[in-house]
């Protein structure tokens, strides 16, 4: 019996694929699922499941980044996305699938008995090694940003600063853009734990890109300034977080 777990950002869509699979219980077993991706992490390096199922598109960071936060990585790992513009066949060759949403029941039941036929467990770092090398390196960094219009694909080197809004978060990227996100601004705390996004939360309202700071000024409890002239307070419980992030 094959030990899954789920990790989607959408509800339906992990009620949806669980229903496929209880078509396979004599073969799969869903043992967890999260909305949450940093939830995820924990739960799969918990539980060591056989079967990841893993969403890309998700609040703050995709699942091609969230594979490099894991400890464990003894899984077969089978990417599920709406979107096809994510290298799909590049993943394929390296990942153990890639399933188009919405996930069809004989797609499904291929790569079970795939996986079954394999049912050694084998350890994926290579397979995850080849897709931090080609998806995330400093070129390839990105966060999924939810608008009214859709859902927009942006470069962490675009990002100047993000501003929370009421339950929503206003990003100022270069070139004078904007781009208002449905998502709150906690939903963006996973980029800056990205050792090179170099965006760092220094005020419960604000996260900030330091490649785009100008000057800090110590003056009124502290204030970052950009360079757009956009002056960012900084709070007393990040001011040491800043202080280090800066080489103060």
């Amino acid at each position: 019996m094959l030990h899954a777990i789920i990790v989607d950002d959408e509800r339906l869509s992990i009620q949806t694929l669980k229903h496929l699979l209880a078509s396979f219980s004599d073969e799969i077993t869903v043992i967890a699922d999260t909305t949450d991706p940093m939830e995820g992490v924990e739960l799969i390096n918990k539980l060591k499941p056989d079967v990841v199922f893993m969403d890309i598109v998700m609040p703050g960071i995709n699942g091609l980044d969230l594979i490099g936060s894991l400890s464990f990585t003894g899984f077969y790992l089978v990417f599920t996305s709406a979107f096809s513009g994510f290298g799909i066949e590049a993943i394929k060759l390296k990942a153990f699938d890639y399933l188009l949403k919405p996930v069809q029941c004989d797609e499904l039941h291929s790569t079970l008995s795939r996986i079954q036929k394999n049912k050694i467990r084998k350890n994926t770092f290579e397979s995850l090694s080849y897709i931090f090398t080609h998806h995330l390196n400093s070129e390839h960094e990105k966060v999924t940003v939810h608008s009214n219009d859709g859902i927009n694909v942006i470069n962490y080197k675009e990002i100047i600063y993000i501003e929370a809004q009421a339950n929503r978060s206003v990003f100022m990227l270069t070139q004078g853009r904007m781009l208002i996100s449905t998502r709150p601004l906690k939903s963006y705390d996973t980029i800056t734990s990205q050792s090179n996004s170099h965006l760092i939360r220094i005020h419960n309202s604000y996260i900030v890109n330091l490649n785009y700071a100008v000057t800090y000024i110590r003056e009124n409890g502290g204030y970052l300034k950009m360079n757009n002239q956009k002056l960012i307070p900084v709070s007393k419980q990040k001011r040491d977080i800043l202080m280090q992030a800066l080489n103060i």
